[in-house]
C-alpha cells in the first residue's frame, strides 16, 4: 500500500475536492461482513461531516445501528439476494426514486446484485436530468464487490450466466473496488472493463476485547464456560452468517472427525451469528456421531462479536467462498490462532504454517488434520500469532483502507 505524506494530502486537497452526499447501497440488512463494509465507512464519513444515506433491504441489525449511530436510512422492500423478475424491477424503481430524492454525489454500491440494478438506476436518473437540462447530480459511482458471486458453488451454466451479468455490473458502473490480488485476476481477461478496477483491501478498525472469561461466560451461559474452563477445553469459534457459503456444515463434520480419532481430546465449538441454515446446521448437530450438541453452541446474533474473540483458543474459518472477510482480519488483531479455507483474497493474508493455517474448502479431513498438526506442534501457534499480528497492523489498518476509498470519492 502506498504511503501517503502529509505533503501529497495538501496537493489534493487544493486540487480536489469531496463530495457533496454519499448514498452507500446494499441488499441486506443483516451484519455480514459487506453489512460492517457499509456501517464503517457509513459512520467514519459521518462524523467526519459528509452528509450521508444509506438504502438496504430488510429491517436487520445493520439498519438498527445505522439509525443509532443518526444515518439517514432509505429502505428497499423489495430488496433480497434470490432472483425474482418482478421484485427487482420493483428495487430498480425504488433506487431511481431514492436517487432522484437524495441526489447523491456519490453512489457506492455494495453486493452484486444491487450493484448492477444500482448502477443502471443512476445512470437513468442522471440521464433524465441531464435530458431536462439540470445536470447530473451523481458524479461517481463506486461498487465494492465482496466476493465474486460465480466463486460460489454451482452448476456451470449458472457460473457463466452470473459471470455475464457481473461483467456487465462493472461495465456498467463506475470503478470496482475488489478486496484482493486474486479477485483482480478472475477478472484479468474481461473486456472493455480493465481500467475500472481498484484493489483496496479490508482493514481493521481498534477494537475492545472482553478478557477470555467473561467473553466466554456471555456466549454460553456461566455454568458452561465455568466447565469448560475447570476441564480445559479448546474452544474452537467463528463469527459467521450461518448461509451455505460459510461452510459451517464442513466444519462440523471435520471436528467430528478429529474427535472420532481422537476421543480423549477435549474441544468445544462456539458460532457467532445468525441466518437461514440454522436448522439445518441443528439437525446435522442432532446427529454428529461422535461431537456432542453439548459442546457445540449457535451463540445467535451478537452486538459487537468481535470484543467476544478471546473466549476462542483458536478460530475456523470453514467459507467455500468469501471476498476479505472482517473475521478473519479481526482474529488476527485479537491474537487468536486461525485455520481457515484458502478461498478469495484469504491466501494473500494468510501463508499456512507461518501466521495460520491454509486448508482447502468443502474439505473436513483437513480441517482434522489441522488440529491435529496443532495439537501436536502447540509451539507453533505461539509464532503465527505473532506474525498474523504484525501484517494486520502494517498493511490492514482501517485508517489506510478509509484514506484510500476517500481517494477514490475525490471529485475533480
Amino acid at each position: 500500500m502506498k504511503e501517503k505524506t502529509s505533503e501529497n494530502h495538501g496537493q489534493t486537497e487544493k486540487q480536489n475536492k469531496r463530495p457533496e452526499k454519499i448514498l452507500f447501497v446494499i441488499t441486506k440488512s443483516n451484519f455480514g461482513g459487506a453489512q460492517r463494509y457499509v456501517f464503517e465507512l457509513a459512520t467514519r464519513l459521518s462524523k467526519e461531516g459528509n452528509k450521508v444515506a444509506v438504502a438496504l433491504g430488510g429491517a436487520g441489525v445493520l439498519k438498527t445501528k445505522l439509525e443509532e449511530a443518526g444515518i439517514e436510512i432509505f429502505p428497499i422492500s423489495s430488496a433480497q439476494r434470490d432472483i425474482s423478475v418482478t421484485k427487482e424491477i420493483k428495487v430498480l424503481w425504488r433506487l431511481y426514486s431514492i436517487v432522484r430524492i437524495y441526489k447523491p454525489t456519490i453512489v457506492h454500491l455494495n453486493s452484486p446484485k444491487i450493484g448492477g440494478l444500482g448502477a443502471v438506476a443512476t445512470r437513468i436518473g442522471s440521464f433524465i436530468n441531464n435530458m431536462f437540462g439540470k445536470g447530473s447530480f451523481v458524479k461517481k459511482i463506486i461498487y465494492t464487490n465482496h466476493g465474486w458471486p460465480f466463486n460460489e458453488p454451482r452448476p456451470e451454466w449458472q457460473q457463466i450466466t452470473i459471470r455475464i451479468f457481473s461483467w456487465l455490473t462493472v461495465f456498467v458502473g463506475g470503478t470496482t473496488i475488489v478486496l484482493s490480488e486474486t479477485e483482480r485476476n478472475d477478472v484479468k481477461s474481461w473486456p472493455f472493463v480493465q481500467k475500472k478496477f481498484s484493489i483496496i483491501t479490508n482493514g481493521v478498525a481498534t477494537f475492545n476485547l472482553l478478557h477470555k472469561k467473561e467473553a466466554l461466560t456471555t456466549l454460553v451461559g456461566e455454568v458452561k464456560a465455568e466447565q469448560w474452563l475447570n476441564e480445559g477445553r479448546t474452544i474452537i469459534g467463528t463469527i459467521s452468517e450461518l448461509h451455505k457459503n460459510k461452510g459451517l456444515i464442513f466444519a462440523l463434520e471435520g471436528l467430528n472427525s478429529y474427535i472420532e480419532q481422537y476421543p480423549e481430546q477435549k474441544i468445544a465449538y462456539v458460532i457467532i451469528g445468525e441466518g437461514e441454515m440454522r436448522s439445518e446446521i441443528e439437525t446435522l448437530i442432532r446427529n454428529l456421531s461422535s461431537l456432542k450438541p453439548e459442546q457445540i453452541i449457535l451463540a445467535g446474533h451478537v452486538n459487537e462479536a468481535r470484543e467476544y474473540l478471546q473466549a476462542f483458543d483458536l478460530f475456523l474459518l470453514s467459507s467455500v467462498k468469501e471476498g476479505l472477510p472482517f473475521a478473519l482480519l479481526e482474529a488476527g488483531y485479537a491474537g487468536i490462532p486461525v485455520i481457515s479455507t484458502s478461498v478469495g483474497g484469504i491466501p494473500e493474508v494468510i501463508q499456512n504454517l507461518e501466521n495460520g493455517i491454509l486448508i482447502a474448502p468443502r474439505r473436513p479431513q483437513e480441517i482434522k488434520n489441522a488440529l491435529v498438526y496443532l495439537n501436536e506442534h502447540p509451539e507453533v501457534k505461539e509464532q503465527m500469532v505473532k506474525k498474523f499480528k504484525e501484517k494486520i497492523n502494517q498493511k490492514y489498518n482501517f485508517e489506510l483502507i478509509v484514506a484510500d476509498i476517500k481517494k477514490l470519492y475525490e471529485i475533480k
